[in-house]
């Protein structure tokens, strides 16, 4: 068996291993091309022989002859780095075998050894030193924290004469695959998102989405004067990144509410002039104008390292199309690409870009001062089309500030034609009494209620719909918790939140997430069902009313100053317009066809709420019109059962109950109302 030296490097647990090779050359997969190669000299000071300098020899399969030609000498303190045919993920065992020649053969431990340091990247911008190996070693990748290694930089480490370690090869033991880019075969859910400075100091965050010609841009939140921020978007995690220009903080915000989740600071020896930003594989790229240099932040600890130095960073931003980094500069209007630790220049742009993003189809898309458009470039600089910018259906011209986007990967299904549309309603009595929660069915201009469950007690309800699961999340009012209720079998399981919201009247659900508004302390939360962690997103004053989620957005109905509509974004509350009704509103929830309904206390109608306009929907229990008490509304798609409902067989003007649990065949669900008017004719004949 070969010798080695055996390194432990603390911070990773990786080691360069004894080789004990047994590659398997039918696997394919070897150094393919030299990123760079820094040739050093000879122990004498001379250069190294012309027959030992052709870095092409380290690539392909390695002969391992220790024969002479067929490798390539580093020379004291030279430095090699390749790109290997794919990417080499960590298999049990060693990963990676790299091959030195010596004449005097493999064996460690002669007047003649030669050593190399070792280091890995999964794509060329961050380096992880594994090791150091005497002639020919092994290196395992396990342990670190990078999901594939494409790089393998080797370093000579001699102190005794000659030319240097000798490469003749590397080899990935287990075969490499794909290089993946973490983006899904086809994005149905993409989103652009805009950090605007207007001239008179107005900050806002945007998100763009495309519809035809244009990219229209939707409000998510205003920040205060001195915020301003570069953002960067973490596509696997639907979460935005800001740095400030100094460059010393960075924080996490939620792209649907714009509230600031945390912020990590960054270590000390980075900053000044820092306007642009990309986020990748948990690091946050960014480039410093003070500095001119780029560097990549971990935005877990702030910790970071240089990619490249001595780069023309001048304003404009950071952008990834798959695996690939460029850079665009105000300083000579000017595209890179960002490779090997150097920038090459690859062409011209307009003047005055900001703010970059990839777009959908792996293109460069662009946003400049004063400009309406976000303009689209291929990867080679050359124009490849644009997208009229709209605000609430006007032009929006950009002014300062910072562009990102990426496909939205936790909701990347595309919405399907939605044919179970639920719509329930809870009914919390005035004074004492059981809340009751009723399946809303929309029959002939009518909503009759149907009922799923009554509560045992006293205990008041507010309810939201998860569609996804096709479950209702009553939440008690003491803020304790909330029942995960079945709306087919009427049982239910409660959940405790890891501290009250206490009094608690609003509710909400939006992507595995659960929202809802305390009117005593006049806050909204966040509760996560998959971690069970709860979170302030805002104040805001919730007194009854509810929560509701539209175009990717949340709003609050509120009773405060005789019935309201506000917006929530970026920690507080924006009063929008009055809710229709008489002021006393209970509930509202987004209807299929983008409109949404309230309900009041003391009316016996849900208002539906269509642009300006609102329509009266009498409200029926059991064939009798019913008066709204205390309440709350819910809806969404069923998608668990995306199919047709059944209609249940009706005498004319009156209702027909299915009873049953389902296992005996019977149907379950309540009472469905239709009015006589709208039964056809229908007469029997005895047999």
């Amino acid at each position: 068996m070969k010798k080695f030296t055996r390194i432990m490097i603390p911070f990773m647990c990786s080691i360069a291993m004894a080789l004990g090779v047994n590659v398997n050359a039918q696997d394919g997969c070897y150094a393919a091309s030299v990123v760079s190669f820094d040739q050093g000299q000879r122990s004498n000071g001379a250069d190294v022989a012309a027959d030992r300098s052709d870095e092409a020899e380290g690539l392909g399969m390695p002969d391992m002859s220790n024969a002479a030609g067929g490798f390539v000498s580093l020379g004291f303190g030279g430095s090699i780095t390749l790109q290997l045919d794919g990417a080499v993920f960590n298999q049990p065992g060693a990963d990676l075998a790299i091959f030195e020649t010596s004449f005097s053969g493999d064996n460690c431990g002669q007047s003649d050894d030669e050593s190399a340091m070792v280091e890995v990247s999964e794509l060329g911008f961050i380096w992880y030193e594994v090791g150091t190996i005497c002639r020919d070693g092994e290196i395992d990748i396990e342990g670190l924290p990078i999901a594939f290694v494409t790089q393998v930089r080797i370093t000579d480490d001699n102190e005794g004469s000659g030319d240097g370690w000798d490469l003749d090869g590397v080899v990935a033991i287990n075969g490499c695959d794909v290089v993946p880019d973490g983006l899904p075969e086809s994005c149905d859910n993409f989103d652009y998102f805009v950090f605007d400075k207007t001239d008179d100091g107005v900050l806002a965050i945007y998100r763009a989405k495309t519809v035809g010609a244009n990219s229209e841009l939707t409000l998510i939140t205003e920040r205060e004067e001195g915020t301003e921020i570069s953002l960067a978007y973490n596509e696997q995690e639907n979460l935005l990144y800001g740095i400030n220009p100094a460059g010393t903080m960075i924080e996490t915000i939620d792209p649907f509410t714009g509230f600031v989740l945390n912020t990590v600071a960054v270590d000390s020896g980075y900053g000044g002039g820092v306007f642009s930003a990309v986020y990748k594989n948990g690091f946050l790229y960014s480039a410093s104008g003070q500095q001119n240099r780029v560097v990549a932040i971990n935005v877990a600890t702030g910790a970071f390292v240089e990619v490249v130095d001595e780069v023309p960073v001048n304003g404009g931003d950071l952008t990834f199309i798959g695996n690939d980094l460029y850079l665009t500069t105000k300083d000579g209007n000017d595209l890179y690409q960002i490779a090997g630790g150097e920038a090459t220049l690859i062409s011209s742009i307009p003047q005055g870009v900001h703010g970059t993003s990839s777009t959908p189809g792996g293109q460069i898309a662009m946003i400049a001062r004063n400009s309406s458009e976000i303009q689209i470039f291929n990867t080679d600089g050359s124009p490849a089309g644009s997208l009229n910018a709209t605000l609430n259906g006007e032009t929006f011209t950009f002014k300062n500030g910072d562009f990102t986007g990426g496909c939205n990967i936790p909701n990347n299904d595309e919405d399907p034609e939605c044919l179970n549309f639920n719509v329930f309603y809870s009914d919390i009595p005035l004074g004492s009494g059981p809340t009751t929660i009723y399946k809303v069915n929309f029959v002939g201009g009518a909503a009759d209620l149907g009922f799923v469950r009554e509560f045992d007690g006293n205990a008041n309800y507010h309810i939201a719909y998860d569609y996804d699961a096709n479950v209702i999340y009553a939440v008690n009012e003491n803020g304790s918790g909330f029942e995960t209720v079945d709306p087919f079998l009427g049982t239910s399981t409660f959940t405790a939140f890891p501290e009250s919201t206490q009094t608690t009247t609003t509710a909400a659900y939006y992507q595995g997430k659960l929202y809802v508004g305390s009117s005593q302390l006049d806050e909204v939360y966040v509760y996560d069902l998959m971690t069970g962690t709860l979170t302030f997103i805002a104040n805001a004053p919730v007194q009854g009313g509810d929560l509701v989620v539209a175009n990717e957005q949340l709003f609050l109905a509120s009773q405060n100053a005789g019935g309201n509509w506000y917006k929530i974004s970026g920690g507080s509350a924006t009063q929008l317009q009055a809710t229709p009704g008489n002021g006393k509103v209970n509930g509202a929830a987004a209807l299929d066809d983008g409109s949404i309904m309230f309900s009041n206390k003391d009316e016996n109608v849900f208002r539906i709420l269509d642009g300006g306009s609102v329509t009266d929907v009498p409200v029926f229990l059991d064939g009798e019109q019913f008066t709204l008490r205390w309440g709350d509304l819910a809806t969404g798609c069923n998608l668990l059962n995306n199919e047709e409902p059944c209609t249940p067989d009706v005498a004319n003007g009156s209702f027909e109950e299915f009873t049953g649990d389902g296992t005996d065949g019977a149907l379950s669900g309540g009472w469905d109302y239709v009015p006589e008017e709208n039964v056809p004719a229908w007469s029997s004949t005895d047999g």
